[in-house]
């Protein structure tokens, strides 16, 4: 395991999603109200022997969510940890000839992110995966 790439993970997926939450949160504390969503993987919830800084990250991803969560949801702030757990039909998957039925809707992901955003703070959703019907569950 190189220390090196654990640590350009950790800071790009861990510490870059805590110094975005700490510039946006006074505000929401202000307002009573605001979303955090982090964006995820299935990396968070088991290990990986060919990935694993990139594992080590987003379990740690997961705990900033569950912590936010915790602290300031009293306040009016839904924090939600998503999984995606398929690769997107963004363009440039589509142009290296993934098959489109195997892929997550970019635009049916987008509505959900928005329901998430959208939820009465009596039934917010603080984690939730996200999938096509024909990917084969990894976790």
């Amino acid at each position: 395991m190189d220390i090196d790439v654990v640590i350009q993970r950790w800071n790009v997926e861990c510490l870059g999603a805590l110094l975005c939450a700490r510039a946006v949160i006074p505000a929401m504390l202000r307002k009573s109200s605001g979303s955090l969503l982090f964006t995820s993987a299935t990396a968070a919830f088991r290990g990986s022997a060919t990935s694993p800084a990139f594992s080590i990250a987003k379990f740690g991803l997961r705990s900033l969510s569950q912590s936010i969560a915790k602290e300031f949801g009293k306040n009016g702030i839904h924090a939600c940890h998503i999984r995606l757990d398929c690769g997107l039909n963004t363009p440039k998957n589509l142009k290296k000839g993934y098959p489109v039925e195997k892929l997550g809707d970019v635009t049916e992901i987008a509505k959900t992110y928005y329901h998430l955003h959208t939820q009465s703070k009596m039934a917010w959703t603080n984690e939730l995966d996200i999938r096509p019907h024909t990917e084969k569950w990894t976790c």
